[in-house]
């Protein structure tokens, strides 16, 4: 029995005839053309490995049901800049001393404080979460148009070998 919901949101229910039903959920959200937050400094830091003639990264962002999305990130050298700061500060308060970092150690502490961050790493942050929206769409690949690893038997092939 399958169930569609406006949201998109799929339940489907095995109706096995043994000792137990399963039942699993597929939500089907729209897949947004942004690099979440979480990756940006990721992105940066390949950047900056790669040197300063690297100008932009792409990165592809797939999903079991949808489709994928390829996007471009342009290169930020004063959030590069700013990224090593806060890396330089975590080091030095944290991993040198031997020290575990207290929880929202930059976020909540104010500036002038050995664990400060304050406004200026709030800032960081919120920049960081604008990068990842500003990025460039290079295009959307429907769900029939990504690649899929398949058997002999057409069956598909985990991608991982355990």
């Amino acid at each position: 029995r399958k169930r569609h919901d406006n949201d998109q949101d799929k339940e489907s229910v095995n109706d096995d005839t043994r000792e137990n039903k399963k039942v699993f959920r597929i939500r089907e959200l729209p897949i947004r053309p942004t690099v979440p937050p979480m990756y940006v400094p990721q992105l940066m830091m390949e950047m900056l490995c790669l040197g300063p003639s690297c100008r932009s990264v792409i990165m592809v962002r797939q999903t079991a049901t949808i489709g994928a999305v390829i996007l471009r990130l342009h290169r930020d050298d004063e959030w590069i800049e700013e990224m090593l700061y806060w890396l330089r500060r975590f080091m030095t308060n944290f991993v040198h001393e031997g020290t575990p970092p207290p929880a929202n150690f930059f976020w909540d502490n104010d500036d002038d404080s050995i664990h400060g961050g304050g406004e200026r790493y709030r800032r960081f942050v919120t920049r960081t979460k604008e990068i990842g929206e500003a990025v460039e769409l290079v295009d959307y690949v429907s769900h029939s148009g990504v690649q899929r690893v398949m058997s002999e038997g057409k069956r598909p092939v985990s991608l991982f070998l355990d």
